[in-house]
């Protein structure tokens, strides 16, 4: 699920980036801005600009990397702050804390759940406008299981801004994960340049049974959905890959591991990935059962779910 800090296209990168263009020798530069200027809302213009850096190439290449240079500058002057600075200061009075600064607190200084979540209350607080706080409050909630708080965080995000791409693409992803394929697309509609966007677009291909365009959108991702798409794409050189790559392996890394060790007729590998994968979530055993990937060892899964 999609957290963040500080991605949305403000009337200084607009500036920025027109004053980019104007200095390039792009042929169409003059039509790029005119166009450009007929959206006044920042949202729908950083789409047009994203859209359009997929057909020049100039854009994409060379001006949009310096736009982001020119972006990391401002945030950090913006910030100001030591790490100490804004934690104390935060102690202090909190109001005096810009949006940047609270929102890097919260998901960059805070270690335990509780501390990031008051952070973002108190951001929220101070900054109701920013739709920001109760996304990243949506991102906690879910790494909890806690679907409800989601629903209600996002709910609160949306009514702020409605057109935000990391606000859609959460919706989406919880529309997936409720069967729901056709919330999920038009949700997804709206997600592009979100951080997350490739992974849930995946994800929506693999529900839909595209098993070749989920493995294209999730080329890159090391994490258990691209896992599975792999192997559903019976790309098993991608998927041993990805499985050494995924950073926290879950119960359903090793599952996952164990098909592909089924597929692949590794009899060492499938009975080790399995065990694990039942000894941390052990109602995989029922599943591992009536999964057909296991069907040629029968005999081995049955003595793992005893």
């Amino acid at each position: 699920m999609d957290a963040d800090i500080d991605t949305r296209f403000t009337a200084e990168d607009w500036e920025g980036f027109q004053q980019l263009i104007s200095q390039s020798n792009l042929q169409d530069k003059d039509v790029i801005l005119r166009v450009l200027s007929m959206y006044e809302d920042p949202e729908q213009r950083e789409q047009q600009i994203k859209n359009m850096s997929e057909i020049y190439t100039d854009i994409k290449e060379g001006i949009m990397p310096e736009l982001r240079r020119a972006r990391l500058i401002v945030n950090y002057e913006i910030i100001g702050r030591s790490d100490e600075q804004i934690i104390a200061q935060y102690a202090k009075d909190a109001s005096q804390l810009s949006v940047e600064e609270l929102l890097y607190g919260a998901g960059t200084l805070m270690d335990k759940d509780a501390d990031k979540q008051a952070w973002l209350e108190k951001t929220a607080q101070l900054y109701p406008s920013d739709y920001r706080a109760y996304n990243n409050m949506a991102q906690l909630a879910y790494a909890k299981g806690d679907k409800d708080g989601v629903k209600n965080f996002l709910n609160k995000a949306q009514a702020v801004s409605a057109n935000a791409p990391q606000v859609n693409t959460n919706f989406a992803l919880m529309a997936l994960t409720e069967g729901n394929v056709q919330a999920a697309e038009q949700y997804l509609a709206k997600g592009s340049g979100s951080d997350s966007f490739n992974e849930i677009m995946g994800a929506l291909n693999l529900a839909k049974g595209n098993y070749t365009q989920a493995a294209q959108s999730l080329n890159g991702v090391k994490g258990n959905t691209a896992l599975l798409a792999q192997l559903l794409n019976k790309d098993y050189a991608a998927a041993k890959q990805t499985l050494g790559s995924i950073a926290n392996p879950d119960a359903t890394t090793a599952y996952l591991q164990a098909v592909l060790a089924a597929r692949t007729g590794d009899t060492a590998a499938l009975t080790s990935a399995l065990r694990s994968a039942i000894q941390q979530d052990p109602s995989l055993a029922q599943r591992a059962l009536r999964d057909l990937a296991f069907s040629k060892y029968a005999s081995t899964v049955k003595s793992l779910t005893k």
